[in-house]
């Protein structure tokens, strides 16, 4: 844009030339260039350049003249603005007189002049003679450039600054002058009011406008009414009209210049002086406006200040330390929060009394001199002194008084700070106590221990070390630092440039005695807060005895290897033992394991007639018959259970045995287990005419936890043993508390009878598998002498042992003792809960639908009369074949299956009904089985079955499983 615009002012320039042919009478491109440079800096320089060559190309000038005119035009803006700013500095140009005279006299005077001899001289040498002589030239370029500089660049200048006239105000004002002032320079210079040579005073009419513009409208108003004379002016002039149209061309000129020139100068130095004027105005307001915001800020300062001050105010208040201040005769004259609450007198009862009040009687006169000389000498003093209460109570205070001056340097007042330093002098005294009691302490460690300061040298040592160098403290701490040797001095300097402990596993050492000693010896840094080593303490132990242990060790060591050795070829000899002891101990084991399975085989033969004899017994029982019938069915039934209750001990004995019997973790009532126990003997106890009497302690807890089947195993045993062995007299049973603790309970048993009792040799034996008394003792009364055995082993289960006292002929004590832990909350709740098979009728399974699979034909025919009582419809499967097929053919409520059956047992057949189901609806299928060892249970669960029952079958037990597993059904089906 820069470059266009010179460009055209560049082809303006000449047709203003009518008066003088070779030259413009005002150099537009030069004062434009001028102006440019000092507002937008010289940056813009290369614009000018590009407009001068735009010029040169569109009027046809010579290559040469037009890079000489391109290099020289704006080349001498650039330098006349870099001189005006080296002397004049920042700021505006046309806003004072100096400044104005700069301008014009630098820029217009000698710069365009040199510019005008430059440019001329350039194009003598380029162009070749010149139209004139060459000072004509010179004067003539040198002119039309002080026009622009004094015409053009005040104009730039003044619009490039910001106005501080409000437009709204003067534009109307503007507009007036303008057209004024065009038609005054019309009447001057136009061609129909032209008034010739002979009014040539009347050319400065218009300057009353150009007045008015500079006053109202500052540096703008002025250079603009200026350049719109000279315009109009120079145009007139040129078309031969107005008072500049002289006899001759150059008298013409130079009136014109001279007009000018005068018109400039006068615009330039009104327009600087209405700016200094304004700039002053400007400033005044500035001034008065700094006044008044200092004021303002000063007035916000002091409120603020106050404020502060009545902050701090409160701050002393609250914080705890007192704060007193006295005038130079000790009268208080403040006394904050914190005073009144160390020393108990309120602000009222403190300020204007003397400060004495606070001073105890005890202190002295030479203590309080000296404060005051303190003060007077240094203007502010610290001590630590003993103050007294409003009650009278002393106690330790840390003063820090200042003494204040007025101006003058007078002590016009005492300000002190009070801290209540009672706690701190107790814990002072406390620390010394307690270093005194450390210091005791490590005096009394057998070890050596020596603690060195930042100078290596000795700062404390205990009492081992002390004897050893028969030294006390005060001879180790005036020490050379190399005297405990240079070999210690080296590893406590390591010590203190690593903070790294250091261990030496044999330290020598010795004493001025020659005493030498070993001694393992460690040396560790003590840092301060900041990490910084600031001590070295070493500790050294005596290892002299140890060292000679050692060695005596090592040559134990070497008889022990030697010894090793030894038992080594012995070991190996044990070794071949061990593996014929495995071999025997593996054929035991395989004895074992078959034994087991022998009685689980035998148990399962056993129990299954035993099913068919029980059961039938049972519903012959339930028959018509006559007492006498009856009596020998009961006869046939006991005989049958008492032999049920031999296979029973034979099998607990063979899982004890094994290791694989199991203890229940149930609550249960110890009084009701108990009674249940004697309630099965009460009858037997009145047909024999024994009395049998209970005692339980009121130590005894209602309900525990622990297995209570067992637990009354045990009790049968022995009430049974009592009773049977009793002919007359009684069988006292006797429970009480023997010990308790936070979780469990210790119960001792004693069962006590007036039968036949047992000598000292046979009570020996007594509790040993297959053992009795002796001989005629089995076969008067029977029994397979496990009873007491596994009542031994099941005391010992749970936690406890048993026993015997007896006298032949006089009875026995049996006693045992059993652990059981405490019962768990609201367990008794549950105990006096109806038994919800007692409400069960025969026929609460009418209508159901059950397969029972068994391959022996008597529990057949058993399992079908009990189902038949149920109201149940039976079919029968011989073996796990036929089960599945029926179980394929039709639908069924409940299968009862027994376990071992030929062709397929009932583990294979309960896996393939489940793998028909799928998804589907799942059949209850209850274990039917004369399997009654340890893990036969989970067996059959794992198999797919739902529950399980043992032979012989109780009428009982299949009545409520069945009630159990039917309800189930119809409740899915409702």
């Amino acid at each position: 844009m820069c470059a266009v615009v010179y460009a055209v002012g560049s082809l303006a320039s000449p047709e203003l030339s009518t008066l003088n042919e070779s030259h413009a009478l005002v150099s537009f491109p030069f004062g434009l260039a001028l102006g440019a440079v000092l507002i937008f800096g010289y940056r813009i320089w290369p614009a000018f350049v590009l407009g001068s060559l735009v010029r040169s190309f569109l009027t046809g000038t010579a290559w040469p003249v037009a890079a000489a005119a391109a290099l020289l035009e704006p080349g001498s803006a650039l330098l006349t603005a870099y001189a005006l700013r080296r002397v004049h500095g920042p700021g505006s140009l046309i806003s004072r007189a100096k400044s104005i005279s700069l301008l014009a006299g630098l820029a217009a005077g000698l710069a365009s002049g040199v510019m005008a001899a430059l440019d001329e001289a350039i194009r003598f040498v380029v162009a070749g003679p010149l139209q004139r002589p060459l000072p004509y030239e010179i004067l003539s370029t040198w002119a039309a450039n002080a026009m622009g500089v004094l015409i053009i660049t005040p104009l730039l200048l003044a619009f490039a600054e910001p106005s501080h006239v409000q437009r709204k105000r003067w534009i109307v004002e503007a507009t007036v002058l303008m057209a004024t002032l065009l038609l005054s320079v019309q009447i001057l210079f136009g061609e129909w009011t032209g008034l010739g040579t002979e009014r040539y005073a009347l050319a400065y009419l218009p300057f009353p406008l150009l007045f008015w513009a500079a006053f109202r409208f500052g540096s703008r108003g002025g250079t603009l009414a200026t350049l719109m004379i000279a315009l109009l002016a120079i145009w007139g002039t040129a078309q031969r009209i107005g008072p500049f149209t002289g006899t001759t061309a150059t008298e013409g000129l130079i009136q014109l210049w001279f007009f000018l020139t005068i018109t400039s100068a006068t615009s330039l130095i009104i327009t600087s002086t209405v700016s200094e004027r304004r700039s002053a105005e400007s400033k005044l307001r500035r001034a008065h406006s700094l006044l008044e915001e200092r004021v303002e800020e000063r007035t916000v300062e002091l409120t603020r200040a106050y404020a502060d001050l009545q902050e701090k105010a409160r701050i002393l208040d609250q914080i705890h330390d007192s704060v007193i201040s006295t005038d130079r005769n000790g009268l208080i004259i403040s006394w904050n929060g914190g005073a009144q609450r160390m020393f108990g007198f309120s602000e009222e009862e403190a300020l204007g009394r003397h400060v004495s009040i606070i001073l105890p009687a005890t202190m002295s006169e030479a203590l309080q001199d000296d404060l005051r000389r303190g003060l007077r000498e240094n203007g502010n003093h610290e001590l630590e002194t003993e103050l007294k209460r409003n009650t009278g109570d002393v106690f330790e205070a840390h003063l820090s008084l200042t003494l204040l001056r007025d101006v003058k340097g007078r002590a016009s007042a005492v300000f002190g700070i009070v801290m209540d330093i009672h706690e701190r002098v107790r814990a002072e005294e406390r620390l010394r106590n307690s270093e005194r009691m450390y210091q005791q302490i490590l005096d009394a460690i057998v070890d050596m221990v020596l603690v060195r300061g930042p100078d290596t040298r000795v700062v404390w040592a205990n009492r081992a070390f002390r004897e050893f160098y028969h030294m006390n403290n005060n001879e180790l701490r005036n020490l050379a630092p190399s005297a405990l040797g240079d070999a210690a001095l080296e590893d406590d300097i390591r010590v203190f440039r690593t903070g790294c402990t250091l261990s030496i596993p044999e330290d020598s050492m010795a004493n001025h005695k020659d005493e030498e000693g070993l001694f393992h010896t460690v040396k560790s840094a003590i840092f301060d807060s900041e990490g910084r080593v600031v001590m070295t303490v070493g500790v050294s132990r005596d290892i002299m005895d140890l060292k000679r242990a050692q060695e005596e060790r090592e040559r134990y060591v070497h008889e022990l290897e030697e010894s090793r050795d030894r038992v080594q070829r012995q070991a190996e000899l044990l070794s071949e033992q061990a593996v014929e002891l495995k071999n025997a101990r593996d054929a035991a084991l395989e004895g074992t394991k078959a034994k087991s399975e022998f009685l689980a085989i035998m148990s399962h033969e056993i129990r299954t007639p035993m099913n068919g004899v029980i059961g039938m017994t049972g519903l012959l029982l339930s028959t018509p018959m006559s007492d006498k019938q009856s009596d020998y069915a009961q006869t046939i039934r006991r005989s049958a259970e008492s032999l049920l209750t031999i296979i029973n001990d034979i099998l607990d004995f063979s899982k004890i045995e094994a290791g694989r019997l199991n203890l229940e973790d149930i609550d249960f009532s110890l009084p009701e287990s108990v009674d249940d126990v004697l309630d099965l003997f009460e009858d037997r106890a009145k047909t024999k005419g024994v009395r049998i009497r209970r005692k339980v302690s009121k130590q005894v807890p209602d309900f525990v936890r622990g297995d209570a089947g067992r637990l009354r195993q045990v009790l049968v045993n022995l009430t049974g043993n009592a009773l049977k062995f009793t002919e007359r007299g009684t069988v006292d049973v006797r429970v009480s508390l023997q010990s308790q603790s936070a979780s469990d309970y210790l119960i001792r048993f004693e069962i006590e009878d007036t039968g036949i009792g047992i000598d000292e040799e046979a009570q020996q034996r007594l509790f040993h598998s297959f053992s009795q008394a002796d001989s005629s003792t089995t076969r008067k009364y029977g029994g397979t002498g496990l009873g007491l055995s596994i009542s031994k082993q099941l005391c010992s289960l749970m936690g406890g042992e048993i026993g015997v006292r007896s006298t032949p002929g006089q009875g026995s004590v049996f006693w045992f003792t059993v652990c059981l832990r405490h019962c768990e909350p609201g367990a008794h709740l549950n105990q006096g809960a109806a038994d919800p098979m007692a409400s069960i009728g025969d026929g609460f399974a009418d209508g159901a639908r059950i397969l029972v699979v068994e391959d022996n034909p008597v529990n057949q025919k058993l399992a079908l009369a009990l189902l038949k009582r149920f109201g149940c419809h039976a079919d029968m499967a011989n073996n796990g074949l036929e089960a599945v097929d029926a179980y394929v053919s039709l639908p069924y409520d409940v299968i009862l299956m027994d376990c071992q059956m030929p062709e397929m047992d009932g583990y294979e057949a309960t896996r393939r009904i489940r793998e028909i189901s799928g998804d589907g609806p799942r059949i209850p299928i209850v274990a039917m089985t004369a399997n009654a060892m340890q893990g036969d249970r989970e067996r059959c669960l794992d198999a797919g079955m739902d529950d399980y029952l043992t032979k012989p079958i109780r009428f009982e037990e299949l009545k409520s499983t069945m009630y159990a597993w039917l309800s189930a059904l119809r409740a899915e089906v409702v």
